[in-house]
């Protein structure tokens, strides 16, 4: 196939090539005398504008042919090789994966290992509570409100121990009495 089917300005003087490409995985061998391309030469019909003769030496084209020649593939398209800078993308590419992936993961690790350390600063510098605190703290005021009630419930029966004490100090007093009337009682009837 012919790739490079182009028109050549009037005034153009020198060499002329052409790029072929062999679409078969055979070599094919071009002779000297084979037919490999066409040329068309059309008529202008009138003058041209901006006419510019353009002359180009033997040398100077093969040195641009070469140039141009070195910046294509060795094969159509550059389908050799292809496989392997697939293979090359793909491998890099899961490299970086894994690479962001050990770092992400890295990252959680030290995070789970810093974050009481963390959360402690937070609570002690910037009273920030953490759910930890928040347990401990209901924890806490659910044990202050029970000694609370036992102690209530102590003051009561110390109150009531009181009251039975005096009470009992009443009785004696009563009792005593009691036992001097009859004493005195005693004391008249003999």
């Amino acid at each position: 196939m012919l790739l490079n089917a182009s028109a050549v300005e009037p005034g153009y003087s020198g060499p002329l090539s052409c790029f072929l490409v062999n679409f078969s995985a055979q070599d094919v061998v071009i002779t000297k005398d084979q037919e490999i391309a066409k040329i068309t030469f059309h008529k202008l019909d009138g003058p041209i504008a901006d006419y510019k003769p353009s002359v180009v030496s033997d040398k100077d084209y093969g040195i641009e042919l070469s140039k141009s020649a070195r910046l294509f593939h060795r094969t159509f398209l550059g389908v050799s090789g292809i496989e392997e800078r697939a293979v090359k993308a793909a491998s890099a590419s899961v490299k970086n994966s894994l690479f962001l992936g050990g770092i992400l993961i890295a990252f959680l690790l030290l995070f789970s290992q810093l974050e009481p350390i963390f959360s402690k600063f937070l609570w002690e510098k910037l009273g920030v509570i953490t759910t930890t605190t928040r347990v401990d703290e209901l924890k806490l005021n659910n044990e202050l409100i029970a000694s609370k009630e036992a102690l209530d419930s102590i003051r009561n029966k110390i109150k009531d121990a009181d009251e039975l004490s005096t009470l009992k100090n009443r009785i004696d007093e009563l009792e005593k009495k009691q036992s001097i009337m009859e004493k005195n009682k005693s004391k008249i009837k003999n």
